[in-house]
């Protein structure tokens, strides 16, 4: 079964996002971050198929998140 992370420091962005993942794969198991380093953080429990990450959020970006992703591994991304 797939594992998404999803990352958007909005609340609403994250739910849409995940609702919609739901609707075509409710058997996939989502994961959310609010934030950049939230990200890393579950990023560290590995096995994650895929991940979508807001380009502009408070703290860390998108970008500067998704590299430091890259430094463990390299998970298909949508920014």
């Amino acid at each position: 079964m797939p594992k998404i992370l999803i990352v958007d420091d909005s609340r609403l962005a994250r739910h849409m996002t995940a609702k919609a993942f739901r609707a075509v794969h409710p058997e996939w198991e989502l994961v959310q971050a609010g934030s950049g380093e939230e990200a890393l953080e579950r990023f560290q429990e590995g096995g994650f198929d895929f991940a979508t990450l807001d380009l502009n959020m408070h703290g860390i970006s998108g970008i500067e998140t998704k590299q430091a992703m890259n430094l463990h591994c390299e998970v298909p991304t949508v920014l």
